[in-house]
């Protein structure tokens, strides 16, 4: 995982709250601690991993909500 990887993760999730995150397959890690590993570098929370692609949430306050709307990955 490099710097700018993690900016541009962090950047993501700013503005949308919930990302897919598609894993490399030459990787040697499993898809379910490379996703744990992204969200503790983001201070995300993996909400699923499905194969090599898996979905992170962090909250943003900033972004203007419905009130009593559904959580995104509930929509």
């Amino acid at each position: 995982m490099s710097p700018s990887l993690i900016d541009s993760l962090n950047d993501a999730l700013r503005t949308r709250e919930l990302v897919k995150v598609k894993l490399g397959k030459k990787d040697d890690v499993k898809p379910k601690d490379a996703a744990n590993a992204l969200a503790l570098a983001t201070n995300s929370a993996v909400v699923q991993v499905v194969g090599r692609t898996a979905t992170l949430f962090r909250e943003n306050p900033d972004i203007l909500k419905k009130a009593g709307a559904l959580p995104p990955w509930r929509r």
